[in-house]
């Protein structure tokens, strides 16, 4: 008996030790080292929440949504479609503006400042900065829905390895930008391309959903310059990257270094997408890719 109570004693300990662990990396961990700014915003409390809904969009996406489907027709979906890529087109385009003015334009916010910001910097502006940059990593998330239409619509042909990457590692790493820094420059640097972008891509796949044939070919023609854009923004966040680099005051390695290496990986992972979709000898053009 006693032995077994020693037994039950180090299990629960252990189990106990284990939870600790896993609450500190999940919430205290950013408590410590993160913004103390935005800990109190929903969704930023704690790292569980983000890494919940990742997971379970992985598991859905990649499991418990093509089980599902595998006995049911295709959903249309055209109205949802037509109305969540016209909104979704209108809020990048709502993030451009406001990024270019807040860190590009406005005095208080010069353009291509290399200092890190100060974490107890609550001025009215910097306040505008992090609602801004709260907003815009929420909708990351969002955007997670384009591939639920894919798999709702028996569409798993477009559900590549470069598009499924891509919509967890955003996410990802723009939660982890925004919980380190609510108003850091670098980041926007990141969110005036990628939403520039988007407010394209998704007017783009509004109107093809529509499947007018007034619209269909002129967006056809367009495809490639599409990414072709998508290249063009990830050159010029290396730019920015090299200049923050050679400029840092303050900034930690992660925020510069990362940005880098993503960079350059899309780059090469985009240009292969490019070679296989639209290149002359290619069976298959377009896919969907963001």
């Amino acid at each position: 008996m006693a032995s077994y109570n020693l037994s039950s004693s180090s299990s629960t300990s252990v189990s106990s030790s284990s939870s600790s662990s896993l609450h500190y990396w999940l919430e205290e961990y950013w408590q410590e080292v993160g913004d103390p700014r935005v800990a109190h915003l929903p969704f930023m409390t704690s790292s569980a929440p983000a890494i919940t809904l990742l997971l379970l969009y992985a598991a859905f996406i990649t499991a418990v949504g093509p089980r599902l489907m595998s006995t049911r027709a295709p959903f249309s979906l055209k109205t949802p479609m037509i109305l969540y890529n016209l909104l979704m087109s209108l809020a990048n385009g709502y993030f451009f503006v406001q990024i270019l003015r807040l860190h590009f334009i406005s005095a208080e916010a010069p353009p291509f400042n290399a200092r890190f910001p100060s974490l107890q910097d609550s001025s009215p502006s910097t306040r505008s900065i992090i609602r801004l940059h709260y907003l815009y990593i929420l909708s990351k998330f969002v955007d997670l829905l384009d591939t639920v239409f894919f798999v709702l619509r028996k569409k798993r042909s477009q559900i590549t390895a470069l598009h499924f990457y891509h919509h967890l590692s955003v996410p990802v790493q723009g939660w982890t930008y925004f919980r380190l820094c609510g108003s850091d420059h670098l980041s926007a640097s990141f969110g005036l391309w990628n939403s520039l972008v988007h407010t394209i891509m998704y007017a783009y796949y509004g109107l093809s959903a529509t499947g007018n044939p007034a619209f269909l070919g002129g967006l056809r023609r367009a495809k490639p310059y599409i990414t072709q854009l998508q290249i063009v923004q990830f050159v010029g966040l290396i730019s920015f990257a090299l200049y923050f680099i050679a400029n840092n005051v303050g900034y930690p390695a992660y925020f510069t270094l990362n940005l880098l290496l993503q960079s350059a990986l899309y780059i090469v992972l985009f240009t292969r997408f490019y070679l296989q979709s639209y290149s002359y000898s290619s069976n298959e053009q377009g896919k969907r890719i963001k």
